[in-house]
This record gives C-alpha cells, sequence and structure tokens, in this order.
C-alpha cells in the first residue's frame, strides 16, 4: 500500500463522507492524497519557492515540451540567478557573462510543484 492510501485509510476511514461505499472511498482516497503530498513535503510553486541556485525535486506539467495539465513527470530543477553568472571557457580561459534563460524562474518549463533533496548520511 503507497503511502497517500494509507494516509487515505488511517486518517479517512470509511463513514466520513456521505453516500454509496465507493464515492466514500474515492473522496478519502483524494483527501488523503492531499493530506500526503502535504505530509512529504511537496509545496505549490504558487504559495512557496525554494532559494535561488538550490537543487530541488519538482513535478512539471511540461511533458516533451508540450503542456498536459493534470499530468506530471518527476524532475530536477533549480531557479538561476536572475542576474546571471560568470564561467570561463574551460578552452580559452576568458571569463563571459552567461545571461540566465528562465521559465516562470525556473531552469525548465512547466513546474508546478517541489520538494526539497533528502539529505543523505555521509559514509564513515
Amino acid at each position: 500500500m503507497d503511502t497517500a492510501t494509507k494516509v487515505a485509510v488511517e486518517k479517512y476511514p470509511h463513514g466520513k463522507f456521505d453516500g454509496e461505499l465507493g464515492d466514500s472511498m474515492r473522496a478519502a482516497c483524494a483527501v488523503g492524497y492531499m493530506q500526503a503530498e502535504k505530509d512529504l513535503g511537496w509545496h505549490s510553486v504558487k504559495e512557496m519557492l525554494p532559494p535561488i541556485d538550490e537543487e530541488v525535486i519538482v513535478l512539471t506539467d511540461n511533458i516533451h515540451g508540450k503542456i498536459v495539465p493534470g499530468s506530471h513527470m518527476i524532475c530536477y530543477a533549480h531557479r538561476p540567478n536572475p542576474k546571471g553568472w560568470d564561467g570561463k571557457n574551460i578552452e580559452t580561459g576568458e571569463v563571459k557573462h552567461y545571461d540566465v534563460v528562465t521559465y516562470d524562474g525556473w531552469n525548465i518549463p512547466g513546474v508546478t510543484h517541489w520538494m526539497h533533496c533528502p539529505k543523505l548520511e555521509e559514509k564513515k
């Protein structure tokens, strides 16, 4: 049983909603999924944004260059510094300023939700 279903079953058991059993289970699962997103640390980009240049896990509805509402793909992304960055050409050693290209402030298009990358324990 996945986490969202566990949340739905534990927090919203049958009988909480009016209607047929199927309606109750569908409603419980829908509410459970929303709660699980909150419990797992997903944030809507409309409510909260990560710091600039922090790599995060995101959901994007832009799949292979097309917006597919309601469909999500998991990716890594970050919010680039809007001032751009200076980088050294590895062949010439010349330092050049690069302007940033963003999609609503992100380095990839269609980001709808994000979460911090988990911190892994260092091996000793």
